[in-house]
């Protein structure tokens, strides 16, 4: 089945094929890689209930280019100019992850 739908390219089948085989990581990537949508990959990972989900998506989120630069807080008066994925996961995420573990990701300049 999952390789019919790569044949297909049915990005959202493959996500739901490989959760259920058990490959969240790969799972995860796609949600962030091929959907782009940090909401689903925030609910994936809180439906899988796996630190080291969170942790591949914190790292992605230091690495990922930003599509728009986004203007952030005043609290982060080093980091002015933030990732869209890094704010999305600062909206979104709740009580899954302490923001504090967000913001010290965020690289300064």
């Amino acid at each position: 089945a999952y390789n019919v739908c790569q044949e297909r390219d049915l990005v959202p089948e493959m996500v739901f094929l490989l959760g259920k085989m058990g490959n969240n990581k790969k799972a995860l990537m796609l949600i962030i890689e091929r959907l782009g949508d940090v909401q689903r990959a925030i609910e994936f990972a809180k439906e899988q209930s796996d630190d080291d989900l969170w942790e591949d998506l914190l790292k992605y989120s230091e690495t990922r280019p930003s599509k728009e630069p986004v203007v952030f807080c005043y609290l982060l008066v080093n980091a002015s100019i933030c990732q869209a994925f890094i704010r999305g996961l600062l909206e979104n995420v709740g009580v899954e992850i302490s923001p504090i573990r967000l913001i010290r990701r965020i690289k300064n300049g």
